[in-house]
């Protein structure tokens, strides 16, 4: 499996995941100049901004690891992006999550 089947396995898990604990998807990855974010889903008044990280081996760090500084900016940029496109949802509180899944085998075996 390669790395970019892993990252959608995982986007698909979390979506999953998420949406049974009562969130509801507004958009998958969303793009902007800025960058990408995987899910955007929504919990009761607040608008969730997921990033979705996975990671095969861990020698070279933890998935979690990767959202630094830079990344984190994007993310921001990005989801300012996306209201500015969607007024709509102006109204609504903001959280940025990360979902962290480390893989063995192939397959999911936590996050």
């Amino acid at each position: 499996m390669n790395r970019k089947d892993i990252g959608k396995q995982a986007e698909k898990l979390a979506c999953y995941y998420l949406e049974k604990q009562g969130l509801i998807l507004k958009q998958r990855n969303f793009y902007s100049p800025y960058g990408e974010i995987d899910l955007i889903m929504q919990s009761a008044h607040t608008l969730c901004f997921i990033e979705v990280r996975a990671r095969k081996y861990h020698q070279y760090g933890l998935a979690v690891d990767t959202i630094n500084l830079r990344k984190q900016t994007k993310i921001i940029q990005t989801a300012q992006s996306y209201l500015q496109l969607k007024p709509e949802n102006e109204h609504l509180d903001g959280r940025f999550d990360v979902m962290v899944f480390g893989y063995q085998d192939a397959h999911i075996w936590h996050c």
